[in-house]
């Protein structure tokens, strides 16, 4: 089973992807985690450290797939592009694919969220309210269905109705 948690930065996809991962006993890819590690080890930032930080977790994905791990992927994934890098996963593991998608349509708690979040990255500096903005404009549709889960829910609730749809999509 491949759960991908999707949504523009600072809605609390990262959040719910952890919780989500520990309900089901299985493995987190965080395209982030993967694209400062890259970044630390000297890859040079830009579009393409973003899009090799895809393709190295859709490797690993299909390696713990084929493990029999349940794998959560934590990533915005607003492109048919980027999105592809999932579906590919998936159909080599030949496992499942659920999409959890987290919005915050309070602009007001998504910018107190997004500004007053501290990750600990060192390379990948956090997004502006402007970077946030431009990726909801250029946010493709998916064409899997997907459960949209209203991220201003307490977080044992959001895990809770993510938890219920994975299982009955898987």
């Amino acid at each position: 089973m491949l759960v991908v948690v999707t949504g523009v930065p600072g809605v609390g996809k990262s959040t719910v992807a952890a919780a989500l991962t520990r309900r089901l006993r299985g493995c987190l890819l965080a395209v982030d985690v993967i694209e400062n590690a890259m970044l630390g080890a000297g890859v040079p930032r830009g579009w393409e450290s973003g899009v090799a930080a895809y393709e190295v977790a859709g490797a690993l994905a299909v390696q713990n797939l084929n493990a029999g791990l349940p794998t959560i992927i934590d990533a915005v994934s607003d492109s048919q592009a980027s999105r592809d890098t999932w579906r590919r996963a998936a159909a080599s593991a030949r496992a499942s694919m659920s999409v959890v998608e987290v919005r915050l349509a309070d602009e007001h708690e998504h910018k107190r969220r997004l500004h007053g979040r501290a990750r600990s990255f060192s390379h990948l500096p956090e997004p502006s309210w402007d970077d946030v903005r431009d990726r909801l404009e250029r946010y493709e549709p998916w064409d899997e269905e997907r459960l949209g889960l209203d991220a201003t829910r307490s977080l044992e609730r959001l895990v809770q109705i993510a938890y219920e749809h994975v299982q009955t999509a898987g």
